[in-house]
């Protein structure tokens, strides 16, 4: 599934034609500052440790929650609202950092996410970056073109592809990121931006799809397409396999919405370089599907 638009990048999560140094451990880099916070950190009503250590620095990129500064005077909690979106780092604390448009507001170490520097990449890659034109949300995308290692040129996996051309994905095709925007997921490592499913509370042929946060303690820490965060234990839970070998003929397992089902999925069409895949969907309708959205197994 892939997304419907740019500006809510992860709140409707199903394949287009169903429903229009590395970024983990590591200890935190505190910094003697005075800069006083003055406003106070939304309820944390979520059963993971606040201020785990992250490997971050002042003056990088890193992927927080949007309009954090926000949370505590309208009553929103962790929970209900976790849309992760592009800030860059003013100030580290042990506890947390304030980033340049949420001033006087730590930002807690569990729901940063640090973009390192340096990063390179290769084409096929998959890169967790932000939507760089747009609203600046959190974006996974795969490498079409590496001349470029540092600033490769990419196409957008959460966001829909149109046959018409009139998608969003379309309008991002072959984009150049910017230096320092982006990380290398990597196969079978739980790392931020990562698939990761958990089977449904009440539908046994379904496995509801998230992205991951960060992990902790034996837990992780989800965002699911809604943008609610929920926490489980780590042994509950799936990465996605990125190391797929996806082929005309296949059945998979695909996106619906919110959740990996197997109803259908026969693959009609694979373009490896933009990572889409055609498929038929349980109503034998064509859906195009990211590679994201897509696996032989669960």
């Amino acid at each position: 599934m892939i997304l419907a638009t740019a500006t809510v990048a992860l709140a409707t999560m199903s394949c287009t034609g169903n429903a229009e140094s590395n970024a983990t451990g590591g200890d935190t880099t505190a910094t003697e500052q005075t800069t006083e916070a003055t406003q106070a950190d939304p309820v944390w009503d979520i059963d993971f440790p606040k201020n785990l250590k992250i490997d971050v620095e002042q003056g990088q990129n890193v992927l927080v929650p949007l309009r954090y500064f926000t949370y505590a005077e309208e009553g929103h909690t962790i929970s209900k609202y976790c849309r992760l979106a592009h800030e860059q780092v003013k100030e580290v604390r042990p506890e947390g950092v304030i980033v340049d448009h949420i001033k006087g507001v730590v930002v807690p170490n569990a729901v940063v996410v640090p973009i390192p520097t340096g990063q390179t990449a290769q084409e096929g890659d998959i890169i967790v970056t932000w939507l760089q034109k747009g609203g600046g949300d959190l974006q996974r995308a795969i490498v079409t073109d590496a001349s470029n290692p540092k600033q490769p040129k990419i196409v957008y996996t959460d966001l829909d592809w149109k046959e018409d051309g009139k998608g969003f994905a379309n309008k991002y095709e072959n984009f150049e990121v910017e230096e320092n925007s982006f990380y290398v997921l990597k196969p079978g490592e739980w790392m931020p931006g990562a698939s990761v499913v958990r089977k449904h509370d009440t539908h046994a042929d379904e496995w509801v799809y998230y992205r991951l946060v960060h992990e902790a303690d034996g837990k992780v820490l989800l965002m699911d397409v809604t943008n609610n965060s929920h926490v489980f234990p780590k042994s509950e839970c799936k990465l996605v396999d990125l190391n797929k070998d996806i082929k005309v003929g296949d059945k998979v397992w695909y996106v619906f919405v919110s959740g990996f089902i197997n109803k259908g999925g026969e693959v009609t069409k694979v373009d490896k370089k933009k990572g889409l895949v055609w498929l038929k969907d349980q109503w034998d309708k064509e859906t195009i599907c990211s590679i994201l959205e897509v696996t032989k197994e669960l």
